[in-house]
């Protein structure tokens, strides 16, 4: 561990000289697309995420600007890519006046106090969020009328319970559908389901985070199936021909009506079994553990209240696991929101979409992905601001700037930032949290100065 041992005026100049570059590497948003890892984005952060520099500016400065960025987009979706920009070109401002000599804590607090009268004077230009208002705010973030009316339908679909959720299509045309139940996309071998689609209500589950073998070992569950003659899904690592001749033979025959589902640890399976306990409301069977599956197989059954399965995925409707699947949810939003790696946010993601119980699904069409490579990225970042705006309504730009004073360096540049973004309106939420943000990522850097320690590593 070395240590960097700067005065307050030489760690300013070593910040001032990112903080311009930053805003040189960073585009307006009317410059277009940016490019993050080879992908189409506008998302600022993850661009600036995988930008550059030296290790000053990889070890301290980047730091300390993500960081609080990121929470800000956490705290308030919407916000991160605000605060960026308005932290840095208030460090544009202030930074010169501490290499000339000027004591940071003058600065501070002047920066401090204007910031408290920009939050209240922002709080107050906020309006509640009307049907006009709100379709204002979709007309500003979508050009496309026909991707305008896939958001009013959607979100009028989605009504006060339902998530929305948007991905890719590989149909040339644009959907929209509702989906009632947890689903999860994992194969099902047809001839368990007869080639078709497989319905039952009051479905017994068991989950074995293993491989079976031997028919043995899942002898009483089938015993179970056979006496009770209900309808049984088995989730399993793996089996062998043997056992899944057995099912197959006795599904035929009509003693039993079992599905096995086999879930072989991949990439996108790997914590399924950790999803599927929460919506059982199960506990999961694993040899690993040290459980006996031929004991765990009568003991661990639970029954859900309707299942649905396809070649392609299985649909679990189960009121009694509200609870566990929030915690669930939570967990794993906590995680997606900390996660740097688009590839783990986007498995994160994949998770929290298969825990979510009634929710509008946007299919993105191929002709609109056409017109515009970023229209999934847009829409999902649009709804991801929707609660704040219902919660803490919205901002217009042009009632701010009559609430603002234009003899104020901060109110200038707000607007500046705002105008940076190609913004004309913002859920109040995301700009309060903005304001708040950059005040912290400000008077941090400003006040930072003699011993900074990094890793060489």
């Amino acid at each position: 561990m070395n240590k960097i041992i700067l005065t307050p005026r030489e760690s300013s100049k070593a910040f001032l000289s990112y903080v311009k570059k930053s805003l040189v590497e960073i585009p307006n948003k009317e410059d277009g697309l940016l490019f993050s890892s080879n992908m189409a984005t506008l998302d600022l952060i993850q661009t600036y995420l995988l930008s550059k520099g030296d290790k000053f500016y990889e070890k301290i400065f980047k730091p300390i600007i993500l960081k609080e960025a990121i929470s800000s987009e956490v705290l308030s979706p919407g916000s991160g890519e605000v605060t960026l920009i308005f932290s840095l070109m208030i460090l544009e401002k202030y930074l010169p006046r501490i290499i000339s000599g000027s004591p940071y804590r003058d600065i501070v607090d002047e920066i401090d106090q204007e910031m408290k009268d920009l939050f209240r004077r922002s709080s107050l230009s906020s309006r509640l969020v009307s049907k006009k208002s709100l379709k204002y705010f979709i007309n500003q973030a979508f050009e496309n009328t026909e991707v305008r009316e896939i958001i009013k339908t959607s979100l009028d679909l989605s009504g006060a319970s339902r998530k929305i959720f948007v991905e890719k299509s590989l149909f040339e045309e644009s959907s929209i559908s509702v989906v009632d139940g947890f689903v999860f996309k994992l194969p099902v071998d047809n001839q368990f389901i007869m080639g078709k689609f497989w319905k039952r209500d009051s479905p017994d589950c068991l989950l074995i985070d293993g491989f079976i073998e031997n028919v043995s070992e899942i002898h009483h569950f089938l015993e179970n199936a056979s006496e009770s003659k209900r309808p049984h899904i088995l989730f399993v690592r793996g089996m062998s021909d043997d056992v899944k001749n057995t099912i197959y033979v006795n599904n035929r025959r009509g003693t039993i009506d079992v599905v096995p589902v086999e879930i072989p640890v991949t990439e996108d399976t790997i914590n399924v079994f950790s999803d599927l306990s929460a919506v059982l409301c199960a506990d999961i069977v694993s040899s690993y553990k040290g459980d006996l599956i031929s004991k765990a197989a009568s003991e661990k059954i639970v029954s859900v209240d309707r299942a649905e399965i396809t070649g392609t995925k299985i649909s679990i409707q189960n009121k009694s696991s509200k609870n566990r699947v929030s915690i669930q949810i939570r967990e794993l939003k906590e995680k997606r929101d900390n996660a740097l790696s688009p590839e783990i946010k986007n498995l994160l993601e994949k998770r929290i979409r298969s825990l979510v119980s009634g929710r509008v699904v946007i299919r993105v069409g191929q002709r609109h992905i056409s017109d515009d490579p970023i229209i999934v990225e847009k829409m999902d970042k649009f709804f991801r601001t929707i609660p704040s705006i219902i919660f803490s309504g919205i901002v217009d730009k042009r009632l701010l700037i009559k609430s603002l004073e234009k003899d104020r360096d901060l109110d200038l540049i707000l607007i500046k930032a705002l105008d940076h973004q190609n913004i004309r309106s913002i859920p109040t939420r995301s700009l309060l949290s903005s304001i708040k943000i950059s005040l912290s990522i400000v008077s941090s850097i400003l006040s930072t100065g003699c011993i900074l320690p990094y890793s060489e590593s």
